[in-house]
This record gives C-alpha cells, structure tokens and sequence, in this order.
C-alpha cells in the first residue's frame, strides 16, 4: 500500500490536475494504509456520484489526500478510538463536491494542529494563480 501511495505522489508531482477517479482510488490507498496504523480505531467509507457519467473530470492534485490527512491526525487525536470517516465525491459537468461526514466520540477537546490546510492553501493558489 505505501508503495502505491508513493508511486501515485511521485507521480503527480508535476501535475496541476489529475482525474477524479485517480484521487478517489489514492485517497482509498491513504485511508487503507492508515487502517493498518490505527486498526480498529479507524472506520472509513468512500463513495462517488457521478463518475461514470464523468469520467474525464479533474481536480487539483493531491488536494483530497491534503485535506483527509489534516481532518484525521486531527479527529484521531480527540478521539476516545472511535472514528468513522465517509467520504462522498459528486461529480457534476459543472463541479466537484466533497463531503466528508465524521463520526468521532470526542474524548476531549483540544487545539487543532493543523498542518494539511496550508498545503491545499498553497496548492489552489498555485493552480488558480496559473489560470488567471
């Protein structure tokens, strides 16, 4: 699994954009890997609408994984070891919707150490800057 995941960023590396179903599959493979770290603290689930019809849709690459990173060392680490993650892709002609639903028994709460929002930040003002 972390073979994949490194081949999958290694080469994404010069890519803008990638298509969906390739972060869908990646973000399946993070998610996958991080089950094995956390075991049975960790359930996951993710789905996509829309894909067959849009096949060819894109999204900036890395984005997802950036996001899911940060939103999980960040419920993990609050959690009493019962964290339920779904994560639902729409995929219209006109955009991309993520939904990411959490289902985390808090057992305290505490200050978000967040490091995977800066990367996104970073990432779509590179993007978007690029296209303007």
């Amino acid at each position: 699994m972390f073979g994949k995941l490194l081949r999958y960023f290694l080469m994404q590396l010069d890519k803008e954009s990638v298509l969906v179903s390739e972060e869908i599959q990646m973000t399946d493979w993070y998610l996958q890997l991080q089950r094995l770290r956390y075991g049975e603290k960790l359930r996951y689930e993710v789905l996509s609408h829309g894909l067959k019809t849009h096949p060819s849709a894109k999204i900036p690459s890395i984005i997802v994984q950036s996001l899911i990173e940060n939103l999980l060392e960040e419920q993990i680490h609050l959690s009493d070891g019962d964290l339920g993650i779904r994560i639902v892709f729409f995929i219209t002609r006109e955009k991309i919707d993520l939904k990411v639903m959490i289902n985390n028994k808090a057992k305290k709460s505490g200050k978000s150490k967040s490091f995977g929002l800066p990367k996104v930040h970073y990432s779509l003002g590179r993007l978007y800057q690029a296209t303007q």
